[in-house]
C-alpha cells in the first residue's frame, strides 16, 4: 500500500493483491487451530497426569507429519507406499483433522483439571510459565524478527507477477510482512487473556 502511494498510484484504503506466499498452487479451507487453543493444549500437556495424553499427542504428531507431504519426503514416501489407504487421501492436509481435534481435547482436559483443583499450585505455576513462554515466544519472534522464521516470498511470484513493475514486485514481501504484527499481537492478547483468566480463577478460589 505504501509503495503504491509512493509511486502516485490512485488507491483507496484497500487493495487486492497476490498476498499468499506459500508453495501451493492454491489454497482452500485452511486449518485453523487458534492461539488460545495452542496455549491450552500445552498447558494441558503439563497439568494432566493421565498417560493417555501421550498417546493423543503422539497421534497428533504422527498425523501432522503425514500432513507435511513432500515437505517431509523421507517419512511420507514410506507411508505412501506402506500405510494402507494413505495413497487414497484427496490431499495430505486432510490428516490435520485429527490434530485439530486432539489440541482442544487435551486443552479442555487440562482446563478441567485446573478448575476442579486437581493440580497443585506449584505444578500449575510451572505449567503456566512454560506454556506462556512457548506460545508467547513464538508470537514475539514473528512480531519482532519475522524474517527469522518466514521469508514472505512465494515460488509462484515470478509466474503470477510477470510483466509487472519491479518496484511493485519488490514491495509485495514488505506488504505481506506488514500483516504479521497485527496477527501476532492478537494471538499474544488471546493467550494473555486466557492465561490471566485461569490465574484469576485460582486466586479467587483460594480467597
Amino acid at each position: 500500500m505504501q509503495a503504491l502511494k509512493a509511486h502516485n498510484a490512485q488507491v483507496g484504503n484497500e487493495v487486492q493483491s497476490y498476498t499468499y506466499w506459500g508453495d501451493k498452487a492454491f489454497t482452500s479451507g485452511p486449518v485453523y487451530f487458534g492461539a488460545l487453543v495452542c496455549f491450552m493444549f500445552i498447558l494441558g500437556m503439563f497439568v494432566v497426569r493421565n498417560g493417555i495424553k501421550w498417546w493423543l499427542a503422539a497421534g497428533g504428531a504422527f498425523m501432522t507429519f503425514l500432513a507435511l507431504g513432500r515437505n517431509f519426503d523421507a517419512f511420507n514416501d514410506l507411508m505412501f507406499h506402506h500405510l494402507p489407504l494413505y495413497n487414497k487421501f484427496r490431499t495430505v492436509e486432510m490428516a490435520l483433522v485429527i490434530p485439530g481435534m486432539i489440541f482442544p481435547i487435551i486443552g479442555i482436559w487440562g482446563l478441567s483439571e485446573v478448575l476442579q483443583r486437581k493440580v497443585e499450585a506449584a505444578r500449575l505455576k510451572k505449567a503456566m510459565i512454560w506454556s506462556y513462554a512457548i506460545t508467547a515466544g513464538v508470537c514475539l519472534i514473528v512480531l519482532l524478527v519475522p524474517t527469522l522464521l518466514l521469508d514472505f516470498r512465494s515460488t509462484f511470484d515470478e509466474a503470477h507477477l510477470q510483466g509487472l513493475l519491479d518496484w511493485y514486485v519488490n514491495a509485495l514481501p514488505a506488504d505481506r510482512q506488514a500483516r504479521d504484527p497485527n496477527d501476532s499481537l492478537q494471538s499474544l492478547g488471546r493467550q494473555t487473556t486466557g492465561g490471566g483468566d485461569v490465574i484469576l480463577y485460582n486466586v479467587k478460589i483460594k480467597e
